[in-house]
């Protein structure tokens, strides 16, 4: 996942500007996700898929929303935690 990556390398250079953007991303997601399920129930009150792909979709798309979560909130507690930012580095040095 790019939103993954993006944090990762912010975190190592310590940027800012870079968890911001990340932050960013992972948000957009979130539109991303509303969208695909507008989409989706028009499909589906149109008879356009099984009732099994329909539920493939949803669980994926719960999936991919709460990855997107989780990594905007490690974005917002590593930018709100400066006392912590030995720890977080020791963290990604270890990958």
């Amino acid at each position: 996942m790019i939103c993954y990556d993006n944090m990762i390398d912010a975190f190592r250079s310590n940027d800012e500007d870079a968890i911001n953007l990340t932050m960013q991303k992972a948000e957009s997601i979130d539109l991303m996700r509303e969208e695909f399920k507008t989409e989706h129930l028009a499909r589906a009150s149109s008879n356009s898929y099984t009732v099994e792909m329909g539920l493939m979709y949803a669980e994926a798309a719960r999936h991919l929303s709460r990855i997107a979560h989780s990594i905007k909130s490690i974005a917002e507690t590593i930018t709100h935690s400066d006392d912590e930012e030995d720890k977080i580095n020791e963290i990604f040095d270890r990958r």
